[in-house]
């Protein structure tokens, strides 16, 4: 089992417990602090608490916790003055509040080496355009997190360090590529943590470690439905969606729930991957708390080309962004799965690219006149295999059998811009026009606490 050692190292059950007992003692020995952003926040307004007392309470904790679950890769050693402009409008939902940043978007002053040995030391000036948003809202970045090398695999495994530890399940990885800021909200390292999502990222990683996980498309080109979406994974839907609010990155027309919404089951895949019987207990137990609701399973979605063209569609684009991240960087210490997959982009004709955009933009079509009759749509989302599965030591041939199942459920709303949330193994979606009706059914399922085993509640 490879727990607590890198990949390649095996790791017996003794020393397994021992990280976990260690983890355990340390949690239990904390002060009380609510874990929720929206009460940290009504704390500080009461006096209660400060933000510098709320930051050091979570850098202490990094430096107990963080050495067992490697989920955060450079840590700030000084709380960060939020830059929030003057304003007569109320405090922003995050301000004070600390936030980890994934290790793919560059952040001011840490380390962001998108988990490869390449651009180890690499430390940004600038920040990302939404890692700007997020200072803006008055959040206090306090640390990048770990990622699969440039995000590329649904785990969180890079050979630059050790793998990232599930806090809630020994037996299981993280999930990825946002696994690092999955883990770190799991553990109570931080409070919530940024994280993108390209087919899975933050819902794979945020089911796996029991927590919720939140991305709208918001602020995205117009037209450009390939992109990721940049999002949140907090322990509650509240502050996924007050997150959203502090970044400006809610649906602009948001609709208030219809009186009887409409649910649609989804237990086939686009490629006609099905639904094992734990993922359709999971969405069976969410069914069950919108019992007021009109619940019945869609019928699935007839074969789509586009189902065929996702590596043209998707990857020479991500290629190009790597190529330019490594201008400079020693290419030879790049992964063999990452080495593979930039040989492979090269091969794609400019011609198969250019049917493969088609393609998605038709398929977004056919995806939305089949389930806009439907107010939400709810997906389950699969769990990750145990770590040392997944990771960059494979080529892409030896990892197409593993991924393709774990993100066939998920990359739909990508392609087709529909915000998701997701609690536990259960994803709610929906039209950005009917985010509403997702987020209550979402906020349903929570509070009647059926969520995935050993979900933070």
């Amino acid at each position: 089992m490879n727990i607590c050692g890198y990949p390649h190292m095996q790791q017996d059950e003794q020393q397994v417990a021992d990280c976990y007992a260690k983890m355990a003692q340390r949690t239990n020995t904390q002060v009380m602090i609510s874990e929720t952003v929206s009460e940290q926040r009504a704390a500080i307004k009461r006096g209660q608490i400060s933000e510098a007392e709320l930051w050091n309470h979570y850098a202490t904790r990094i430096a107990q916790l963080n050495p067992d679950i490697h989920a955060l890769v450079d840590i700030a050693q000084t709380r960060s003055r939020h830059n929030r402009p003057p304003s007569s409008l109320p405090a922003s939902p995050l301000e004070g509040i600390p936030i980890a940043i994934k290790a793919n978007r560059d952040a001011a002053g840490l380390r962001t080496e998108h988990g490869s040995a390449s651009l180890a030391g690499r430390t940004p000036t600038h920040d990302h355009p939404f890692v700007a948003k997020i200072r803006r809202a008055g959040a206090s970045i306090i640390a990048t997190s770990a990622c699969s090398e440039f995000s590329l695999l649904p785990s969180c495994e890079p050979l630059t360090q050790h793998p990232v530890v599930n806090p809630i399940d020994s037996t299981r990885g993280t999930g990825g590529s946002s696994g690092g800021s999955a883990a770190a909200v799991a553990a109570g390292l931080v409070p919530l943590a940024h994280g993108n999502d390209a087919g899975g990222s933050l819902r794979i990683p945020a089911a796996a470690c029991g927590v919720v996980s939140m991305a709208t498309f918001s602020g995205t080109t117009e037209g450009a439905p390939l992109e990721a979406g940049e999002g949140f994974i907090t322990t509650c839907v509240g502050d996924a969606i007050a997150a959203h609010q502090a970044t400006h990155t809610l649906p602009t027309h948001l609709h208030a729930p219809p009186r009887h919404p409409r649910v649609g089951l989804v237990l086939t895949a686009p490629d006609g991957t099905r639904a094992t019987p734990e993922m359709t207990t999971h969405l069976f137990s969410a069914a069950r708390t919108l019992d007021d609701w009109s619940v019945d399973e869609a019928d699935p979605l007839d074969e789509h080309p586009f189902v065929q063209h996702l590596f043209a569609a998707l990857a020479p684009r991500s290629g190009d962004r790597i190529r330019a991240l490594l201008t400079n960087a020693d290419v030879d210490r790049i992964e063999p799965y990452t080495h593979d997959f930039l040989t492979n982009t090269r091969r794609v004709p400019q011609e198969h690219q250019r049917q493969a955009a088609l393609h998605a933009r038709d398929f977004s079509r056919h995806y939305n006149r089949h389930y806009r009759a439907f107010d939400v749509v709810i997906s389950p989302l699969p769990l990750p295999p145990a770590p040392g599965v997944v990771n960059g030591e494979r080529v892409l041939s030896e990892l197409s059998s593993i991924t393709g199942p774990l993100i066939a459920f998920t990359w739909p709303a990508n392609i087709v811009r529909w915000p998701f949330v997701t609690v536990g193994s259960v994803q709610f979606a929906s039209h950005p026009e009917n985010f509403a009706a997702a987020l209550a059914a979402a906020r349903r399922y929570e509070v009647a606490g059926l969520r995935t085993e050993g979900l933070r509640v």
